[in-house]
């Protein structure tokens, strides 16, 4: 799967985690713990996973990683889960600890939501936007399962047939009015090769990559993870969903070429102007292009493009934005924010304080449209 880890400490997870629960954790992956042992000292931990074969080091690893990754931003989610899943809680412990009351939750639905939610919180970072219309489809919640298990169907065969394998799974989920589909299947085969007894062996696998589907039906948006790089498989994507998920009989053309994301608001000077939320707007990184006689391509990196085009005498409004990085300075976040805009489908707004205010700025301004 590809990572999508937060920034991690194993002593430090060690040092915090509950005593009895890692020392459980541990016991349940058969880890056996020689009397005497520590199990909140990160070096003798350390030891002990030593001792076990490479597989079951990787498994740990990744789970325990994944508990840190909960514990880091998912916080408020996981108490509803721990509310909603009746999982023992005590007032005022570490973040890690709650996580792995949840990992031990007799129904492992709640650690899995957690984590689906956690990868939308990741994966809606960086999307790339279609939309259907409108009067052509109705939406509803009832035999949803039945309608995933149909979309999944046509995808396993769809991967299949692209060589990938016919291996795929989806999983669903909601986050206020938006529904989340991951999907996680099987990619091409992969040779890699291994040292194996002082030789060199291949090793051949099918790889596997974690993907997502957000659908917001009060605007009809459509968006698709932007590490689906072939737009053969966007479409893909968005036509199966869109036949199995809305009842469609096709998908119009036209969704794939509606422009989401316009650029030419920000070739105005007053797209830059202070408001009562926003201290500063600064644009990053630029890439124009020029068409005529000879096609133009021209990046701009520096720590204010704009006042860098008007010293080189650009005149951006003879420029096509091909992309740009703009920084957003809000009054009430300490850090700038930092937005990518490619037209027409694309924007990448980091989730954190202050991205709601980006958007409604951006809307506002004419560059989103969804």
């Amino acid at each position: 799967m590809a990572n999508y880890h937060q920034r991690f400490s194993f002593d430090r997870f060690i040092k915090t985690v509950d005593t009895g629960l890692i020392n459980r954790y541990f016991t349940e992956k058969r880890i056996t713990i020689p009397s005497g042992v520590n199990i909140n000292d990160p070096d003798e931990v350390r030891k002990l996973l030593e001792n076990c074969d490479q597989g079951k080091r990787l498994v740990v690893n990744e789970e325990i990683r994944r508990v840190n990754d909960l514990a880091m931003r998912q916080m408020e989610k996981a108490m509803d889960v721990v509310k909603r899943y009746k999982v023992e809680y005590v007032e005022g412990e570490k973040p890690a600890t709650t996580v792995m009351r949840v990992y031990f939750c007799e129904n492992r639905d709640a650690f899995d939501e957690l984590y689906d939610h956690y990868l939308f919180d990741i994966f809606s970072e960086r999307m790339y936007y279609y939309r259907f219309d409108g009067t052509q489809y109705k939406f509803s919640e009832k035999g949803l399962d039945g309608r995933v298990a149909k979309f999944q169907e046509e995808m396993e065969t769809y991967f299949l047939n692209s060589g990938k394998g016919n291996d795929c799974i989806i999983r669903s989920g909601k986050e206020g009015g938006e529904h989340f589909f991951i999907i996680m299947r099987g990619d091409v085969m992969k040779t890699d090769y291994e040292f194996q007894n002082k030789k060199v062996l291949p090793l051949t696998f099918r790889q596997a990559k974690q993907e997502m589907i957000v659908f917001n039906p009060n605007t009809g948006t459509i968006s698709v993870t932007s590490g689906i790089r072939k737009f053969d498989d966007k479409k893909k994507y968005v036509e199966a969903f869109g036949v199995n998920m809305l009842g469609l009989k096709e998908v119009p053309e036209m969704t794939f070429k509606e422009e989401l994301v316009k650029t030419d608001p920000l070739k105005d000077e007053a797209f830059y102007q202070p408001t009562k939320e926003i201290e500063k707007i600064t644009v990053s990184q630029a890439v124009l292009t020029r068409k005529g006689k000879v096609f133009t391509t021209i990046t701009v990196k520096s720590d204010d493009v704009m006042a860098s085009l008007n010293q080189m005498k650009f005149k951006l409004q003879y420029y096509d934005i091909k992309s740009m990085v703009i920084r957003f300075k809000l009054y009430s976040v300490k850090k700038e924010i930092p937005v990518e805009i490619s037209p027409p489908e694309h924007t990448d707004i980091k989730h954190r304080d202050g991205c709601e205010v980006i958007k409604k700025y951006l809307r506002d301004k004419g560059v989103l449209l969804v």
